[in-house]
């Protein structure tokens, strides 16, 4: 058919299809990253990922990394990398540092201890609006079986410790 009905259904359909492409794209996009870090090496994925942070931001970022961690799945890795980068990004937005440490050690032969440590503005752990980021970070948690501690005060930074077994 060619009537005015028609053709505007069909244009509503044409961009449905669109806006579905885009989603898959954007889908496919994060699940070939997420294949890339499972196969590299994770120390060297961490250090760019400091030094991209040290050139893009105004603060000293360091990483401290035990060479111990050896035997992390795949899982494990890319879950610890995205509560790294939303940890990051949280601190980006609102903390405003001169110093942040990233801390990977392993602990007792098999716990994977992860703390990022910041001199920012900190906040009140108990009144911040649990935002969407926060809420990625206990999932991600929530998904290696680990144990997610954030501890803040006003004008004294953050601390945020990740346990998770290897």
């Amino acid at each position: 058919k060619q009537d005015e009905e028609t053709i505007k259904k069909a244009i509503d359909q044409v961009e449905a299809i669109r806006v579905i492409e885009q989603e898959i794209r954007a889908f496919s996009h994060e699940l070939y990253n997420d294949s890339v870090l499972s196969k590299s090496n994770f120390k060297n994925i961490l250090e760019e990922f400091v030094k991209s942070q040290r050139e893009i931001y105004s603060f000293e970022c360091n990483l401290l990394y035990d060479d111990a961690i050896n035997d992390m799945s795949p899982e494990i890795k890319m879950n610890v990398y995205r509560i790294i980068q939303e940890a990051f990004n949280n601190i980006n937005k609102y903390a405003n540092p001169t110093i942040v440490n990233l801390h990977l050690n392993v602990k007792d032969g098999n716990i994977l201890l992860l703390e990022i440590i910041d001199n920012g503005i900190g906040f009140n752990v108990k009144k911040v609006k649990q935002g969407i980021g926060l809420k990625n970070m206990k999932s991600r948690t929530e998904t290696i079986k680990g144990e997610l501690l954030i501890e803040s005060e006003k004008n004294k930074g953050t601390h945020i410790q990740l346990k998770v077994k290897l």
